[in-house]
């Protein structure tokens, strides 16, 4: 539950809300996890729409937090693959430069066949 300090903070919030509802892209984490944090009827009543709308706005928060958790876990899966394919790719240019270091006697092999 939000504490008195933050009354005025959530409420603010809301109201940023009420004016327009694609602010809700805008706001932080911790603005967006304030609001959810707020009991339904309080936030219905400072923004004065019905219980079910504010259920909904609190499931729409909770949504967008649950995507940027989400974009977040991706990203970072993302960057441990390229560190991977990185590690792979370094790995492999030390073994072709390994087989690239065969001395080169001018002999073909082919066409050098002794009977």
């Amino acid at each position: 539950m939000v504490d008195g300090k933050d009354l005025k903070k959530w409420r603010h919030l809301a109201l940023h809300l009420k004016e327009n509802l694609s602010n809700i892209i805008l706001m932080s984490e911790s603005d967006l996890e304030e609001l959810s944090e707020v009991s339904v009827n309080e936030l219905a009543a400072e923004i004065g729409v019905s219980c079910e709308k504010a259920q909904a706005l609190q499931e729409a928060i909770q949504n967008v937090l649950d995507r940027r958790e989400e974009e977040r876990e991706s990203k970072q899966l993302l960057e441990l693959y390229i560190e991977t394919v990185k590690k792979d790719v370094t790995s492999e240019a030390g073994t072709i430069e390994f087989n690239g270091d065969e001395v080169d006697t001018g002999r073909n092999s082919r066409t050098d066949l002794s009977c």
